[in-house]
């Protein structure tokens, strides 16, 4: 839809699992993985304006969202979808009106949500559908892409959507007032990561630090990292000794563990936000298991807000 034209918009009527189960569905745009190998060039917030007003559980992009070097800053617009998603996109979706350039579907729970989007470059398009507002009623664009309209004495809505310039081809219609400021809640989160010989994340190693991964920790949140290790054949003078170092790489704290101290944790405050490193080094490691393979949970709050 976004890098390809001639694209039939008429296909989006529930496609894929988000259309069939959405309750299972991950949707997303862009991730690290397609980024580098087929990545979307063109039209990608007409992409967004889709996931983010359709059924299933949208993601975003950090490389779209950021406004970082090297990042697309797609911020200003990306954060207006999020609040109709977090407070009008709700309920089943209806399709109201389909053909090769447009789709338009209402979301029919809560206030209701008319999307229409159009693929079409070069025109605008006008399009008179039937909506579950009820006769007489003022509809509010709030993504800033059409003028206020009115519903006829049938609860019909006449829409215009604008051509679709660099992916604004989109409106988002509800009533007036249903959209307004909205806490962002912290929500605490469970990394785990897995090192052993096969895999990328190397072992355990004797005498050697092992850069396991890092996570990114809001300011003054607590870290805590659980440790579980392959301690077959292990001597009472084997330890693996896990730290946890700041942004700066600065020792935040660690500890030794030894055999039978599976699922042992060290715990930290992040002094400031950024990436926060989990490192290995084992000693006297056996030499019939001299490099375990083990399992680290990071458990820790990343910040609310992306500058």
């Amino acid at each position: 839809m976004c890098d390809s034209r001639p694209f039939n918009m008429a296909v989006l009527d529930h496609t894929g699992l988000a259309g069939s189960n959405p309750f299972q569905a991950v949707t997303f745009v862009e991730n690290h993985d397609t980024d580098r190998s087929e990545p979307i060039f063109q039209n990608k917030m007409l992409a967004y304006a889709y996931i983010l007003t359709s059924e299933g559980y949208p993601c975003v992009f950090y490389k779209d969202y950021s406004t970082d070097h090297f990042c697309f800053g797609l911020k200003p617009q990306i954060d207006r979808l999020i609040a109709v998603h977090e407070q009008i996109a709700n309920g089943p979706t209806l399709q109201r009106f389909k053909d090769f350039d447009v789709f338009a579907y209402e979301r029919m729970g809560g206030a209701h949500l008319l999307v229409g989007l159009n693929n079409n470059p070069d025109a605008a398009r006008t399009i008179t559908v039937f909506t579950g507002f009820g006769a007489h009623a003022e509809l509010h664009d709030y993504v800033g892409h059409g003028a206020v309209v009115h519903t006829d004495a049938e609860g019909r809505a006449t829409i215009t959507i604008p051509r679709n310039t660099n992916g604004g081809g989109y409106v988002c219609y509800s009533r007036p007032n249903v959209v307004g400021a909205f806490a962002v809640r912290s929500q605490r989160v469970t990394q785990m990561f897995e090192g052993a010989s096969d895999l990328d994340i190397k072992p355990a190693m004797a005498g050697q630090a092992v850069q396991v991964g890092r996570v990114f920790c809001r300011q003054s949140a607590g870290l805590s990292a659980t440790l579980r290790f392959d301690d077959r054949d292990w001597s009472a003078a084997t330890t693996i000794t896990l730290e946890i170092l700041d942004p700066a790489g600065n020792r935040l704290g660690g500890r030794a563990f030894a055999r039978g101290e599976q699922g042992g944790a060290v715990e930290v405050t992040a002094a400031g936000s950024g990436f926060h490193s989990f490192r290995l080094t084992g000693e006297q490691m056996p030499q019939t298991n001299a490099n375990p393979a083990y399992t680290l949970e990071a458990s820790y709050e990343a910040p609310v807000t992306l500058v």
